[in-house]
C-alpha cells in the first residue's frame, strides 16, 4: 500500500462536489480521493471506460446466440460510455 503522508484540502462548492462524486462513481474508482488524485495526473474515468468497452465486446462476441438480448446490453453499455464522456466534456 502506498504511504500518503501529505494533505491538500481543496474547497468546492456544493454543485462541484456533487459532480466529482457523479464522475468517482462511474469511473470505477473506490473513492473521490482516488478519483481526484487520478484526475490530477491523467486518465480519472479509465477504468469505466475500459469496463464498457469490455462489456460490449462481450456482448458483441455472443451476438450470434441471443442477439436480442445482447443487443440491449450493447446499446445500454454505449449509453453509459456516452454518458460518461459527456461529463468529461462537460469538465472541460
Amino acid at each position: 500500500m502506498v504511504t500518503r503522508p501529505n494533505v491538500v484540502k481543496v474547497r468546492l462548492s456544493g454543485e462541484e462536489q456533487e459532480q466529482i462524486d457523479r464522475m468517482a462513481q462511474k469511473s470505477g474508482l473506490a473513492s473521490r480521493a482516488d478519483y481526484m488524485r487520478r484526475a490530477a495526473l491523467g486518465g480519472a474515468t479509465n477504468a469505466a471506460v475500459a469496463e464498457i468497452i469490455g462489456e460490449v465486446g462481450i456482448a458483441l462476441n455472443r451476438f450470434g446466440k441471443a442477439p436480442e438480448k445482447q443487443f440491449e446490453r450493447i446499446v445500454s453499455s454505449l449509453d453509459r460510455l456516452v454518458d460518461i464522456m459527456q461529463d468529461q466534456e462537460g469538465e472541460r
